[in-house]
């Protein structure tokens, strides 16, 4: 799925870890969390656009009127094959870029940002997604635990 406009990413970045099925376990087990984290954004931010009369945009500053609904609808939420989930409009959403910072080429387009704002609004709600993580549940967590040890 392409994505055009503005984007969030999420993504676990593994320190320097030595053992290799270590981060692969935490990769794994960080996936469905992380979707979560992804799914959440993506309701927050269709939520903070209200619906507007067509020629009369909203303030600066605030999300953008939900005047025909397609940028709303084109807010989506996909996986990555890197196991990074990302946030953002597709397809006929691509002037999404446009209101969340703005444009000054052509004419005066001040910014209405809607994916910031509700990436910071959920985002103390996020680490309870992360409690529960099952590392002994993937494929590199029981090679962990297997008798003969991990493996390189």
């Amino acid at each position: 799925m392409a994505y055009a406009g503005m984007n969030v990413k999420f993504a676990w970045q593994g320190g320097k870890i030595a053992n290799r099925l270590i981060t692969k376990a935490v990769m794994q087990a960080s996936l469905d969390p992380l979707l979560k984290c992804g799914y959440e954004t993506q309701r927050e931010s269709k939520r903070s656009m209200r619906k507007g009369k067509k020629g009369k945009p909203s303030k600066p500053g605030t999300p953008p009127h939900k005047v025909t609904g397609r940028m709303a609808n084109s807010i989506r939420t996909a996986q990555q094959d890197n196991g990074v989930v990302v946030v953002g409009t597709t397809g006929r959403g691509w002037y999404g870029a446009i209101h969340e910072h703005g444009s000054y080429k052509r004419r005066r387009f001040p910014p209405r940002p809607f994916m910031q704002p509700a990436l910071v609004k959920i985002s103390r709600k996020f680490p309870q997604h992360f409690k529960g993580m099952n590392l002994a549940g993937t494929n590199a967590g029981r090679q962990l635990n297997a008798k003969k040890g991990p493996t390189k």
